[in-house]
């Protein structure tokens, strides 16, 4: 656990924060993936995970699990790589804080609301660019 983490609160309370999320065995099964794949998507910035001592969990907002094959939504990758872009060791606790925050580029809704209901990409994702940029500054 780093300091960074432990040092804004607990790792219930950021797990809280982050909203609902599944634990890596239910989104391998969920996805029909290896750990191995899994691991290789966190590190690539598919997907995001939130990484405890125990466990590692995974916002529910970046799957599309509406639909008959559940997956992985696209903007995923583009908001953690906006992120990445401007601060190179981000933590994902940042980002998934970030995206469970009213954002007003979303009309106030979060980014975690706003991609479940379905919204456009490219407004999750110039927030995404403008937290970033000022969370670098």
């Amino acid at each position: 656990m780093s300091d960074e983490r432990t040092s804004q609160g607990s790792i219930e309370e950021w797990l809280s924060r982050a909203g609902e999320a599944r634990n890596a065995s239910e989104v391998n099964e969920l996805l029909g993936l290896s750990e191995r794949d899994l691991e290789t998507l966190e590190r690539d910035g598919v997907v995001l995970a939130l990484s405890t001592a125990e466990a590692r969990y995974f916002p529910t907002w970046q799957f599309d699990l509406g639909s008959t094959e559940p997956s992985i939504r696209l903007v995923t990758s583009q908001i953690v790589t906006a992120f990445r872009q401007e601060i190179d060791d981000i933590s994902p606790y940042v980002i998934a804080a970030w995206a469970t925050s009213p954002q007003p580029e979303l009309a106030d809704q979060t980014p975690a609301e706003w991609i479940k209901a379905g919204g456009e990409d490219a407004p999750v994702v110039l927030a995404a660019q403008r937290a970033a940029h000022l969370e670098a500054a």
